[in-house]
């Protein structure tokens, strides 16, 4: 009678599968060498060898036949590096042949291209030999700035991104002001600017303009007026420059006074001042005194306000409508 197989077993076995096709999987497309490869070591020397590591590839024709063993190291000499790579056996390498690094992808990783001589030649690279390499091609450098400039453009879109929260909120904002300003705008337009109020202004307006037209007398009156008072303060000033020397020797219980006539001349000066103004056609007594315009302007609304009072304004020179005798007849003709 044949004997089953226990779960366990089952369970080992199928683990025991997994495991040697992982295994296989790693071996077959991690590039792993099941078999120590045949190499023979070379020594490259560059002026600049940035990008290149421990391991980066070395190619010819586009076939990797080899790579760097170790990483470079900076020479005596301090201007340049030497690194050590291995060749694979069955390569033979022309000797003129050119090392330079160029750019495997657009990641920044470096490899080391094999560039043969025009023409061939016999002779071979022999072991250990040390070789000077080529610095970066154009097209690398050329790869290279584009790289970090793809990476400031990153920069720049991340920022732009992060910054258009805000710039939809600014527009918002603009958006709500502008409506706010054009509501501000319709009642301005609706309750300041309407027919009435423009009408009354332009009524106030016309009042001003003809009451000035009154003045005329009553500004010649006024100048008559500022002469005799200039006349009288010019007196007065003299009057009390002799008081003023005079009451130095009296008696001291009417010591008080100077301080009242230095009073009076402060305002006979400021009415000194006011009657120049005046001269000058400066402020409203100068207008009324100087300015024909104004005079007549004033003149002209004294008599509106005496004739028909400030509700009851008439412009004389629009035509008067005389009233209809006939207005007050009630009833039957005969």
């Amino acid at each position: 009678m044949k004997q089953k197989l226990k779960p366990e077993t089952w369970v080992g076995i199928f683990l025991i599968a997994g495991i040697l096709m992982i295994l296989g999987v790693i071996l077959g497309f991690g590039g792993l060498k099941t078999t120590k490869e045949q190499t023979y070591p070379i020594n490259i020397i560059f002026k600049d060898s940035a990008g290149l590591i421990k391991d980066s590839q070395i190619r010819l024709g586009g076939v990797s036949v080899g790579k760097v063993t170790k990483a470079p190291e900076l020479l005596p000499s301090g201007n340049e590096v030497m690194l050590e790579a291995s060749i694979q056996r069955g390569v033979k390498i022309q000797v003129g042949s050119v090392f330079r690094i160029d750019m495997q992808n657009i990641l920044g990783d470096k490899y080391i291209e094999i560039v043969p001589p025009s023409p061939p030649t016999d002779q071979y690279i022999q072991p250990h030999e040390t070789i000077m390499g080529q610095a970066e091609s154009d097209i690398s450098k050329l790869k290279n700035n584009a790289v970090v400039a793809s990476e400031e453009i990153l920069a720049i879109l991340k920022r732009i991104e992060k910054n258009s929260g805000n710039i939809d909120e600014a527009l918002l904002n603009i958006s709500e002001a502008a409506k706010g300003l054009s509501q501000t705008t319709k009642i301005i337009n609706e309750n300041l600017l309407d027919q009435e109020n423009l009408q009354y202004v332009k009524g106030v307006l016309m009042n001003m303009d003809k009451t000035g037209k009154e003045l005329p007398g009553l500004m010649e009156e006024t100048r008559t007026s500022v002469a005799a008072m200039k006349e009288t303060i010019r007196n007065a000033r003299k009057i009390i420059d002799g008081v003023e020397s005079r009451l130095e020797g009296l008696d001291p219980a009417i010591k008080e006074i100077p301080s009242t006539l230095t009073a009076l001349r402060k305002a006979s000066d400021h009415i000194a001042s006011v009657t120049a103004d005046a001269r000058k056609n400066q402020g409203f007594l100068g207008l009324l005194l100087y300015d024909a315009r104004f005079r007549a302007n004033a003149q002209e609304f004294i008599r509106n306000l005496r004739d028909y009072g400030i509700l009851r304004y008439r412009n004389p020179n629009e035509p008067q409508i005389k009233a209809d005798p006939r207005g007050g007849f009630s009833g039957s003709r005969r």
